[in-house]
């Protein structure tokens, strides 16, 4: 008899631990499968709803078994039907009853109404009624045994666990098989109270074997902190060491989230200009409106097979404020899916609200110097961006590199007496002789 299984439903249950499950086969091969596995009739098909180890112990050993028909709506009350049983399972752990009753009550929500599971006699049925999220709690309590507390905490335990799997699935199961000790309790406080850490705590426990989310906050915000006195010694340094770059490697994405409001005078960068990192640009775009200072610059190269793109980008959360262009000084390069040989690049200038002018006025025409990709294949010139700096930005100013790649920002920024930070996601060695 060959029974439908649905993911939706499997999904929903817990896997029985290797010891049981072997014990289970034993068990089915010296007295057969004694319990009917339960089906739900539907268009033609016997949708399997309770007995999948089961089913899949008799198929691999030829046994057969009985079946017992169990009609329902939706696949809404198939699951909830699931999970009422699956809470009478005895090796249930308290993670998983936990998941359990808070899914429950978060389906329930959802619908806009109450199905009541109620015995008569030994079936379970739903029945419907309308309710508030007060009375759904309130009646799963009474149902399931439990104080209406604890369903309002089974609740915040099973939306950080959903948040987990979205982030990665197998630590979402090392959860659910109790493997991380203080998730039930510390997991829903870290989604509420902390949730930008959530996928630095997710990629602890994968990589580093972390068994406790309290240690892996312990351990992050530690890195955290390291990350802000390394900023603190901007304003602190010797005045020999005062324009030494600080370099960062990382995202940029998530290196700039340490960073205070307001706290960069200028952004001087050169983005990835392939299709594929245009996603970049709105990220730099919100990331700049934060942590420029009010009035800010943020200065990008530009390529321009994408640029209405690039622009638009860079729109959504700063004021575009002009355009310069940079002429070629060696030969022309060819733009080959528009066959056009371009002899300029564009350098996008944006800025932070409020709109307010550079001291003094500058042409928009900048002359190239010539390629310098001795150190970076999309290295710029030093002399450009030296010139770049002495117009929109002042001595001892802050500007931010966030695709800092040779580091060439960072000699201009010391060369003329700006302070600087450099980020990259590879390593910045290439400048290190000129620091």
């Amino acid at each position: 008899m060959n029974l439908k299984i649905l993911l939706e439903i499997e999904e929903n249950l817990f896997p029985l631990q290797p010891e049981e499950l072997k014990f289970l086969e034993e068990s089915i091969l010296a007295e057969g499968v004694r319990d009917a596995l339960v089906v739900w009739p539907k268009d033609g098909e016997l949708i399997l709803v309770d007995g999948h180890n089961r089913y899949r112990i008799a198929e691999k050993h030829g046994i057969t078994f009985e079946i017992k028909e169990k009609h329902f709506n939706d696949l809404d009350e198939v699951l909830e039907w699931v999970d009422f049983n699956q809470l009478g399972r005895r090796n249930l752990i308290d993670e998983q009853r936990s998941y359990v009753l808070g899914r429950l009550y978060e389906r329930r929500k959802k619908q806009g109404e109450r199905k009541d599971i109620v015995k008569e006699g030994t079936e379970l049925v739903a029945k419907f009624t309308t309710s508030g999220s007060a009375a759904t709690a309130k009646e799963i309590a009474k149902q399931a045994g439990v104080a209406e507390k604890t369903i309002r905490n089974a609740a915040d335990f099973a939306i950080a666990v959903d948040k987990v799997k979205e982030i990665d699935h197998e630590v979402a199961n090392e959860v659910l098989k109790g493997n991380i000790k203080d998730a039930k309790t510390e997991l829903p406080k870290l989604v509420k109270k902390n949730p930008q850490i959530l996928n630095k705590v997710v990629k602890e426990i994968k990589t580093n074997k972390t068994k406790s989310i309290k240690e892996s906050v312990s351990k992050i915000k530690t890195e955290e902190r390291n990350d802000q006195s390394k900023l603190i010694r901007l304003s602190a340094l010797n005045e020999e060491d005062k324009y030494k770059p600080v370099i960062y490697q990382g995202e940029f994405q998530d290196i700039c989230k340490n960073f205070p409001d307001d706290f960069v005078d200028c952004i001087i960068t050169d983005p990835p200009y392939p299709k594929e990192y245009l996603p970049l640009w709105s990220d730099l775009s919100l990331i700049a409106e934060r942590i420029l200072k009010p009035s800010g610059f943020c200065i990008c190269y530009s390529g321009k097979y994408y640029l209405p793109e690039v622009i638009k980008r860079l729109s959504e959360h700063l004021e575009y404020y002009w355009q310069l262009i940079l002429l070629h000084s060696g030969p022309m390069a060819a733009v080959h899916p528009v066959k056009i040989n371009t002899g300029y690049k564009p350098i996008l200038v944006f800025q932070k609200a409020p709109r307010k002018s550079q001291d003094n006025y500058i042409t928009d025409i900048v002359a190239g110097t010539g390629k310098e990709k001795s150190l970076h294949k999309w290295q710029q010139s030093e002399d450009e961006l030296t010139d770049l700096i002495d117009k929109f930005t002042n001595v001892d100013d802050l500007i931010l590199d966030p695709f800092a790649g040779s580091g060439t920002v960072g000699v201009a920024c010391k060369k003329n007496k700006r302070r600087s930070i450099l980020v990259d996601i590879n390593p910045i060695q290439s400048i290190s002789s000129n620091l």
